[in-house]
């Protein structure tokens, strides 16, 4: 191979080799470093501490795909072990930012648990952005609006857990659309306040297959209609992909993590065509699931609906609430429900009750029952769920089915 060849490196879990000494670990990558201004690609999961802070500086002139993961405690790796910020005491001192020199033109961008000295670098043809826990380094908004208008080409952004700092924060900010004709997938998730309404307000995507969006904003539901809803645009998208998908919305209200989620797929043939998740932190799960369930009928989003009353994902060790957490009467809104599943008995008992009482329907004038499309209900795992209520609910049903044909004949 010539001396002036391009390079592509690629270090990965290179700390979990046990045959090597960290010593020796060193000095080939200061071998390869002496070799920066050739690399074309660097793919790189290393953990820096006080020994590597060498190598976080080089001059890479003709990188055009960089992939960096910090896997030491404290910044944020896949070992880290901690939630954004909570950074372990003697690694607080320890700044870990990236510097690049030779100015670069960057097509691929991925960092996780380190910072970037975004300065002369180059953004025009990115096509790949992630920026996964950054403390230190992290772009400000200004930077980051800059980089993105820079980057109209753009396929894939994912930012998580990213403290963008607003460096003007007496300056209004510049609303006019960010458009990406080629973008496909996105992911906003625990950023700071303000800034995914602020994002999805800006950015256009209308070729976008998978969407996911985590944050506090469950009262924007109430309002999905109006234009001044920062998540306006963001329904225009998620709409279709909700009206459309051939398997139906999943409802998750996620009780014992404080979060509820709606999650669809639309499917071409076999394969999965778009995805969306949309997901929402709460703090009262009764009106945010109200909320949803007023965002859905009022949107005319009538697909087969799964609802995980007290979700699928239950915390470690949590205690299930006492008190109701699923309102549910908020079932006789939703006609295309096909399963229901729930974990905690209060809301078990209170879903039979809505299912097994006979009710007038507003708008049709007819009597029947809430959820008439239902085919599972699953309470398999509610705790002191006993026979008892099983057989009265049963029962009951038998009873408001002869019931209900009375009414049909009186009338």
């Amino acid at each position: 191979m010539s001396a002036q060849a391009p390079l592509s490196i690629r270090c990965w879990d290179y700390d979990r080799m046990k045959l090597r000494s960290p010593g020796a670990i060193n000095d080939f990558l200061k071998d390869v470093w002496d070799h920066s201004w050739r690399w074309e690609a660097l793919s790189l999961r290393l953990a820096f501490d006080a020994r590597r802070l060498q190598f976080l500086e080089f001059s890479a002139p003709q990188i055009r795909d960089l992939t960096v993961e910090n896997s030491s405690r404290g910044f944020g790796g896949m070992l880290a072990g901690y939630e954004f910020g909570e950074m372990h005491a003697e690694s607080k001192t320890l700044t870990c930012v990236l510097k690049i020199l030779g100015n670069p033109t960057l097509r691929h961008l991925s960092l996780e648990g380190i910072g970037l000295q975004w300065n002369d670098l180059g953004f025009s043809r990115l096509r790949y952005l992630s920026l996964l826990r950054i403390h230190e380094g992290a772009p400000s908004l200004q930077k980051l609006l800059e980089i993105l208008k820079m980057a109209s080409d753009l396929e894939q952004l994912a930012l998580d857990a990213v403290e963008i700092i607003n460096s003007s924060d007496e300056q209004e900010l510049d609303m006019q659309p960010i458009h990406f004709s080629s973008l496909l997938s996105l992911r906003l998730e625990d950023l700071p306040a303000g800034l995914a309404e602020y994002l999805i307000r800006a950015i256009r995507f209308p070729q976008l297959k998978s969407m996911r969006v985590r944050g506090r904003f469950v009262e924007h539901f109430e309002n999905s209609n109006s234009d001044q809803n920062p998540y306006h645009h963001l329904f225009l998208i998620l709409n279709p992909i909700l009206s459309s998908s051939r398997r139906g919305l999943i409802l998750s209200n996620e009780t014992s993590l404080n979060f509820l989620s709606l999650n669809a797929r639309q499917w071409a043939e076999t394969a999965v065509e778009k995805t969306a998740s949309l997901v929402v932190e709460v703090e009262d799960p009764l009106s945010a699931v109200q909320k949803v369930a007023y965002f859905l009928t009022s949107n005319h989003i009538l697909v087969p609906l799964t609802i995980a009353a007290n979700g699928y994902n239950r915390a470690f060790d949590a205690t299930l609430p006492p008190t109701p957490s699923f309102p549910a009467e908020v079932l006789e809104k939703l006609p295309t429900v096909t399963h229901i599943s729930a974990l905690v008995l209060v809301d078990a008992l209170n879903i039979m009750n809505v299912l097994g009482a006979i009710r007038r329907d507003d708008e049709t004038g007819r009597f029947g029952w809430a959820c008439p499309k239902l085919e599972v209900l699953d309470f398999g795992a509610v705790d002191g769920l006993t026979s008892e209520h099983r057989e009265a609910f049963l029962g009951r049903g038998e009873y408001l089915a002869d019931s209900s044909h009375s009414a049909g004949r009186d009338e």
